[in-house]
């Protein structure tokens, strides 16, 4: 909730009391709801940070086939072995 700002809107008089109510139960919503935020955007840059990790894996393991594939064909019968 830093440097966010919540409005309240209210029609009429208001006593003290029920606006001290008001104005936690907004200050209590905006901090949960921006709890929940963090929560998510963590969680989605954990995810993107293993589907990274996971396909930099799988670009490795490719490129280490094709290394293998390029050297067995590499290795030709020269007839003297």
């Amino acid at each position: 909730t830093r440097g966010m700002l919540c409005l309240l809107h209210s029609v009429g008089p208001l006593p003290p009391e029920p606006f001290e109510q008001m104005v936690l139960l907004g200050k209590e919503t905006a901090e949960a709801f921006g709890a929940e935020m963090r929560r998510c955007l963590q969680e989605q840059v954990q995810r993107r940070a293993e589907k990274k990790r996971s396909r930099s894996f799988n670009e490795l393991l490719e490129v280490d086939s094709f290394l293998h594939e390029d050297m067995a064909m590499a290795v030709v019968d020269d007839g003297y072995g």
